[in-house]
This record gives structure tokens, C-alpha cells and sequence, in this order.
């Protein structure tokens, strides 16, 4: 597992996809389209888009984007003990993107990730998972699905 802050000089990017893993994107700020399996989604923060394994995105930005990038291996998820994270990733899953009324908890939390989450290792301490779970917790309390 990583998180990062997105990166602000993404504006535009060739369609890809990342076999391994999933991610989430919690944005901030940026405007623009996130085209993801070839449908066109508005970039109007603050929102989430979740990528899955094997689903087709590119960028396509017309103002920098601010945010995070949460990127999760499936190998983690099903290694996790608790059986509410693993629902919430299941629960999260099922949307590709999410809009948020109240971001400040979510922000802190992915603030305090980013500070738990120790860079390069292969599993994530107990705090971690604690953190992940509370804002998993949170983005599905505060989130709604877009509506186009």
C-alpha cells in the first residue's frame, strides 16, 4: 500500500492501466475530465474516483490537480484480519466515482496516512490499518455517486 499527494503536474496522460493494483484518487482541487473505461467523468472536486484492477483511465486536465493517490494491492486486502476493512474495500469498489459534502476529515486522515505509512515496505503497520479503515469509514458516510 502507498499514498501520495497527487501529482500537480498530471494535465494529460495516454490511456493505461495498472494490472496490479487498486487506487483510490481523493481530489482536491483541478478541473478537467478523468476518462476512465471510456467514459468521461467531470473533474469538479472535491470527489473520488476508484480504479480497479485492470480498468482503462487517462487525464485529461485543464488546471492542476491537488489531492491523494491511495494505491492498494489486492494481495493486501485479502491478507487483512478484519473483516470490516475488507468490506468497505468491497463497498468502495462498487463505484467509480464519488462526490464529497465535507472533506476536512477526509483530507486529516489521508494527512495521517501519509505520515503512518512507512515508504517501501511490504506490510503496513497495525496504526495504518486503523487509519485506512477510519477513512474508508469516512468516504462512505460522506460520499455520494455522481450523477451525469
Amino acid at each position: 500500500m502507498k499514498i501520495a499527494p497527487f501529482k500537480p503536474a498530471i494535465r494529460r496522460t495516454e490511456p493505461h492501466r495498472h494490472n496490479g493494483y487498486f487506487e483510490l484518487i481523493y481530489l482536491t482541487a483541478g478541473e478537467g475530465v478523468h476518462v476512465i473505461d471510456e467514459r468521461r467523468y467531470p473533474v469538479e472536486p472535491p470527489m473520488l474516483f476508484v480504479i480497479r484492477r485492470d480498468q482503462v483511465h487517462c487525464w485529461e486536465l485543464t488546471t492542476s490537480g491537488e489531492g491523494y493517490v491511495l494505491i492498494i494491492r489486492k494481495e493486501l486486502v485479502d491478507r487483512l484480519a478484519d473483516g470490516q476493512l475488507r468490506s468497505l474495500f468491497a463497498a468502495i469498489s462498487k463505484h467509480t466515482c464519488l462526490v464529497l459534502e465535507n472533506t476536512q476529515a477526509v483530507t486529516r486522515l489521508c494527512e495521517v496516512l501519509l505520515e503512518t505509512l512507512p515508504v517501501g515496505r511490504e506490510t503496513i503497520p497495525e496504526l495504518a490499518e486503523w487509519v485506512l479503515k477510519a477513512l474508508l469509514g469516512v468516504l462512505m458516510e460522506k460520499a455520494r455517486p455522481l450523477v451525469q
